[in-house]
């Protein structure tokens, strides 16, 4: 599935290490990871472990992102 992201979305992941195969791969490591829930559309609650990924965060005992695009995928496809 191709999924359709704003290019101003996209051009605030500055950082994105996957080349932003979350837009084009259902069966990329990021889009797999189940979304918890979504935090004021700045960071979304995910079963993520990638420590390599700049937008990864651990809050607590939970892992969150602030990936641009993959909160936008989340709002729009909420997967």
């Amino acid at each position: 599935m191709k999924r359709e992201i704003a290019e101003v979305i996209t051009s605030k992941t500055k950082h994105c290490s996957q080349n932003f195969e979350c837009m084009t791969d259902d069966h990329n490591f990021c889009i797999e990871r189940s979304v918890e829930r979504s935090v004021y559309d700045r960071f979304v609650y995910l079963d993520c472990t990638d420590i390599f990924c700049k937008y990864h965060m651990r809050f607590g005992q939970s892992d969150i992102c602030n990936c641009p695009t993959r909160i936008e995928i989340f709002n729009k496809y909420h997967i």
